[in-house]
């Protein structure tokens, strides 16, 4: 039941806005804040006029620092910080922008993990159906396609392909993804080019080779390598 009571009267037509700090409760006086522009913030600081938020546009938000715009929120909802226009319209959710090197930081505990999802639903698999993972255990990077890990980095620089476990004396480890053959094709793009491929089939290395196809099966067999350490040609 208490009267607010000003210094001197208002004049008349004239806005009264801002929150009044009443005891334990806030009151809204007033129905407006004005827009203001990053040089004098419509909510700032009495230390720091020139920090704070202000509306730049219709349906936008902003914040400034210093008398320089650092964050906005467009009408669309898309996020920009360090600039004022937005990225590729198919990635402009989230646009980051310096006049220098620019990046984004992604800092977790010494013995947990770092993490990018590609989600296109909101729960089990379809929250990370593809992804990028630092691990700082191992101190290994992993991507995945499917929500199954395709591709792993070790700390030695060592490269797993359908494999986590990439062979520690090897540049480069292909495994079968736990199933079938474990293969490396060698393409030539254009009608007539030859196609190569190396083989892992039951535990024999095969060479195959033939015109412009599309999968290995596709191939014929050149060389094999078998497994008792013979030697065949031709199939």
């Amino acid at each position: 039941g208490a009267n607010i009571v000003f210094s001197s009267a208002p004049a008349a037509g004239q806005s009264f806005f801002g929150v009044i700090l009443a005891g334990a409760d806030y009151v809204t006086a007033g129905h407006a804040f004005p827009d203001g522009d990053v040089s004098s913030p419509s909510i700032t600081f009495a230390s720091d006029l020139d920090t704070g938020l202000f509306r730049p546009d219709s349906g936008a938000l902003a914040f400034g620092g210093n008398g320089v715009e650092r964050l906005r929120v467009d009408s669309n909802g898309r996020l920009m910080l360090g600039t004022t226009t937005e990225g590729e319209h198919t990635a402009d959710d989230l646009t980051v922008a310096t006049s220098g090197d620019t990046g984004i930081s992604i800092r977790s505990g010494t013995s947990s993990s770092g993490k990018l999802f590609f989600s296109d639903g909101t729960s089990s698999a379809d929250e990370y159906r593809g992804f990028i993972q630092y691990a700082h255990s191992d101190n290994a990077m992993s991507f995945g396609t499917d929500s199954t890990e395709r591709v792993r980095i070790d700390s030695s620089g060592k490269v797993g392909i359908n494999t986590t476990t990439p062979f520690s004396d090897a540049e480069l480890t292909v495994g079968n993804g736990g199933s079938g053959n474990a293969s490396i094709a060698l393409r030539r793009t254009g009608a007539g080019q030859n196609d190569w491929a190396l083989s892992n089939q039951g535990g024999e290395l095969k060479v195959l080779g033939g015109g412009d196809a599309t999968t290995i099966g596709g191939l014929s067999e050149k060389v094999r390598f078998q497994s008792a350490g013979g030697i065949s040609f031709n199939g």
